[in-house]
């Protein structure tokens, strides 16, 4: 973003606008904007890292607010409260030069916005989740499944009925995933009902609900309504309570392949966590039929890759023995804004669930039991799976330890 602090001329919502399109370019996942006591500062998050794109006065932050709030249909005399909206503006970019000029379908844009504005010490600071972006549809060959993770998740896929688990930390990709799955179906014959917070992206030919909790429609309540539709596949955007995943359960045994994700860290700690929820250990024994465990690191920039030495500091942080003498990396360009990183990529490991780990759910093993047959029956490791995209120059071994450690 072109610094505007110097522009005394710009107003308010000038400097809001910019902001928004800067975050387009510069494929901002999130929108920071913080008063601090002498500051309104804008932040970005890409590529899962934050940074500061530009400051203005102080005296910007209540105008900027409350254009925020109008535009996302919020109550602008609130100020005391936090409150969510949405906000979908269009908007008119500048031609660029040659090869990075912008095409006439993508100039003017519609941009799409989740906006949670909430007080803080200095004032109110909003946070805008950015939706709907081209790049957040993905294949499921383009998601980061390894050639040996990509066909168990295939295998999983065929599987007439069950309930499908996608688990990982806030912001490691796990919606995208999901939609990833979806688009491996035939949706033209077969019924696919999504229940979502929020709709990240429109699917043609699926029916898609957004989850209301201020008006009663939970996870729950929206579950429930969706049996009554006669679906083949369900995709729950994520499961929060024992409530939502018995539904979800009791829908996979009836015959409906169910797909969510779960905030875990890991897969045993997904399978004690079902077993913990009192549901019976029969009906998830015999409900669960795959397991998917993921993590996003950032990508090496294409445009200035570059072959280095292997990092000794770091083969000793992660205790490994490297096969070559040199790794990829990226010095830094006007693509990447001098990050070395462009995009990200998943790393994965992913679990067929088969009779012996039923069995051994159906006994209420120890999460160390679990555990080491889940080791030795996965195919790889995410740790492996990191590792084989750093020899593959897709990301750094910076980028496994900060994900992985």
């Amino acid at each position: 973003m072109e610094n505007t602090s110097t522009k005394q001329e710009i107003t308010p919502v000038q400097w809001l606008e910019e902001v928004l399109k800067a975050s387009i370019v510069q494929r901002a996942s999130d929108i920071h904007i913080e008063p601090e006591r002498y500051h309104l500062v804008a932040r970005f998050r890409v590529d899962g890292v934050m940074r500061e794109v530009d400051r203005q006065h102080k005296a910007f932050a209540e105008t900027v607010i409350s254009r925020l709030k109008v535009l996302a249909n919020m109550n602008v005399i609130e100020k005391n409260m936090p409150q969510d909206g949405h906000l979908e503006v269009m908007m008119e970019f500048r031609k660029k030069a040659a090869a990075d000029e912008q095409t006439e379908e993508d100039n003017p844009r519609t941009a799409n916005f989740r906006v949670s504005v909430m007080p803080t010490t200095f004032g109110e600071a909003a946070v805008l989740r950015a939706l709907n972006r081209k790049e957040s549809l993905l294949r499921i060959e383009e998601v980061g499944f390894s050639p040996k993770a990509l066909p168990a998740m295939q295998r999983i896929l065929q599987r007439p009925h069950g309930i499908v688990l996608v688990t990982g930390p806030s912001g490691s990709g796990k919606t995208t995933t999901l939609y990833s799955v979806i688009q491996t179906f035939d949706i033209e014959k077969r019924v696919v009902i999504t229940l979502e917070d929020p709709i990240e992206y429109q699917i043609p030919h699926i029916r898609q609900t957004q989850v209301a909790p201020e008006r009663g429609l939970t996870f729950a309540v929206g579950l429930k309504a969706i049996l009554r539709q006669d679906p083949d596949i369900m995709m729950i955007g994520e499961i929060r309570d024992e409530e939502t995943m018995e539904i979800a359960i009791r829908a996979s045994l009836a015959g409906r392949l169910v797909f969510s994700t779960l905030h875990t860290n890991n897969i045993p700690g997904t399978i004690i966590r079902m077993i913990d929820m009192n549901l019976g250990k029969s009906m998830v024994a015999s409900a669960l039929t795959g397991i998917v465990a993921q993590r996003l690191v950032r990508r090496v920039c294409n445009l200035c890759k570059q072959e280095v030495p292997v990092p000794q500091d770091l083969l000793n942080i992660l205790h490994v023995k490297w096969p070559t003498q040199t790794i990829q990396v990226g010095k830094g360009c006007a693509q990447c804004g001098g990050t070395g990183y462009y995009g990200r990529v998943g790393i994965f490991e992913v679990l067929e669930i088969d009779d012996e780990l039923r069995a051994l759910i159906v006994q209420h093993s120890s999460f160390n039991e679990i555990d080491e047959l889940i080791k030795k029956k996965l195919q790889e490791t995410m740790r492996q799976d990191g590792f084989n995209k750093v020899l593959l120059g897709h990301t750094t071994l910076e980028e496994i330890i900060k994900v992985i450690m």
